[in-house]
């Protein structure tokens, strides 16, 4: 049910993002799960000694040096991930990033990304 929700709140499609594209803001690096014209989602290090950003730009990176770089966003949810090393310390986090304010030639870029390196609806 709860993915039924947040589906119909989402007012675009989100696509699964192929591996080796990574996004990235001040404090955080992580790989991305899925993108729409409007946001992504992407895992990274659980930060609970350093105050959570909530709004600011990041980057997006990948294999063959693509780089959208300078892109405002507002951070929608944070969720507990699945630790990928049972019983360790490090913990993960999901985070899903609304991007405001985007102009038309990064508008334009998001669609070419995800063109490019999608592989389905999310």
């Amino acid at each position: 049910m709860r993915g039924t929700m947040e589906r119909e709140r989402r007012e675009s499609k989100r696509y699964r993002v192929k591996n080796g594209f990574f996004a990235m803001d001040s404090t955080r690096f992580g790989r991305i799960i899925d993108i729409s014209i409007g946001g992504l989602s992407f895992t990274c290090l659980r930060q609970e000694e350093w105050d959570p950003i909530n709004q600011g730009t990041g980057h997006i990176f990948g294999n063959d040096n693509l780089c959208l770089d300078q892109i405002t966003f507002r951070v929608r949810s944070r969720r507990a991930g699945n630790n990928q090393i049972p019983q360790s310390a490090i913990k993960m986090q999901r985070l899903s990033l609304e991007f405001v304010g985007i102009d038309a030639n990064q508008q334009a870029r998001i669609k070419n990304f995800i063109i490019n390196n999608c592989e389905g609806e999310a």
